[in-house]
């Protein structure tokens, strides 16, 4: 456990206690949240930085998170694309677009 703000893998902490007063009535002991843990998104990123990024995220329209999950997904495919491509040297743009549907449906399908 972290404790005092040393931890590097999280901002904050979730711990449940035990409710004493829950045992002693003989009632089931109920769980208190202590704190919350959040870990850290981004290890390489300054922690006041991601704040801003997450605050940023928040504040953004509807209109604007959707465009922003749609380059995602634009990203994603590319990417999915780029590693077929090095997995499969000889094979034609063809040849990859069907894979990457194979490899799309076979996700769906699971």
């Amino acid at each position: 456990m972290c404790g005092s703000g040393s931890c590097v893998n999280h901002r904050f902490h979730l711990n449940f206690g035990r409710s004493t007063s829950d045992q002693a009535a003989g009632g089931r002991p109920g769980l208190k949240v202590k704190h919350i843990v959040m870990s850290v998104l981004f290890p390489d990123t300054h922690p006041k930085m991601e704040a801003l990024q997450i605050q940023l995220w928040r504040q953004a329209s509807p209109a604007r998170k959707m465009n922003m999950l749609a380059q995602l997904n634009i990203s994603a495919q590319m990417l999915a694309l780029a590693g077929l491509r090095a997995q499969y040297p000889q094979a034609s743009e063809a040849e990859i677009r069907l894979a990457f549907g194979h490899e799309r449906r076979g996700a769906f399908q699971n």
